[in-house]
């Protein structure tokens, strides 16, 4: 039997590896110590949102470079220059 003391190293590189890619990735949208205090199923939950939206992301920027974009676009003015003349 092998008492325990604490993480082990490889559980800590993980733990360390999420903590970093939550404060990377969601663009300082969490700070380090907030992080390494939330209880896991939380990390694991943020973690989870901040892939999901990534993913999102990098489809829009695909289908937009792809010309299969739903974004709004400009509307069509023949003369753009007429909006703002003074009358």
């Amino acid at each position: 039997m092998s008492p325990f003391f604490g993480l082990t190293s490889e559980y800590k590189i993980i733990v360390h590896r999420e903590i970093f890619d939550l404060c990377y990735y969601t663009k300082s949208g969490f700070i380090w110590s907030d992080v390494y205090s939330m209880p896991v199923h939380l990390r694991h939950f943020y973690i989870k949102q901040a892939v999901d939206a990534i993913e999102r992301e990098n489809k829009q920027y695909e289908d937009s470079k792809n010309g299969n974009s739903s974004m709004v676009h400009q509307p069509n003015v023949d003369n753009p220059g007429s909006l703002y003349s003074k009358k």
